[in-house]
């Protein structure tokens, strides 16, 4: 993924195929297709990772799961598959606590959850 804040990018990729960015634009890449798919984005909420903050932009169960293990040094496990088409979006402020994201993902996404030692669960509800 890459987002633009300002200027303009030129990204080339499979080696014919060119993209042309400037702000707020986003280019996505999927790995499995070979594929690229642009979007408009604000540039501020795309970054926020780098300010602290927790966002989720579209996020697939893999990426929440990435950004679990990167924002709060925890394991996610979802049982059943039950979340695996969603796409999650949200901006948590910098320092948001665990249980204020699982919350908000209970109470959307009407599951439960269980958070261990190093490791949230999440179930159907």
């Amino acid at each position: 993924m890459i987002t633009v804040r300002d200027g303009i990018v030129d990204v080339e990729c499979n080696k014919n195929r060119s993209n042309i960015l400037t702000c707020n634009i986003e280019l996505r890449y999927n790995a499995q297709n070979r594929t690229t798919k642009q979007l408009n984005v604000d540039w501020y909420e795309a970054a926020a990772w780098m300010y602290g903050q927790f966002t989720l932009n579209g996020a697939n169960i893999e990426e929440l799961k990435l950004r679990f293990m990167q924002h709060f040094n925890l394991k996610l496990s979802v049982d059943n598959k039950i979340l695996d088409k969603v796409s999650f979006y949200g901006l948590f402020p910098e320092g948001v606590d665990v249980l204020d994201v699982l919350k908000a993902i209970k109470t959307i996404y009407m599951v439960n959850y269980e958070l261990r030692e190093d490791e949230v669960v999440i179930t159907a509800n």
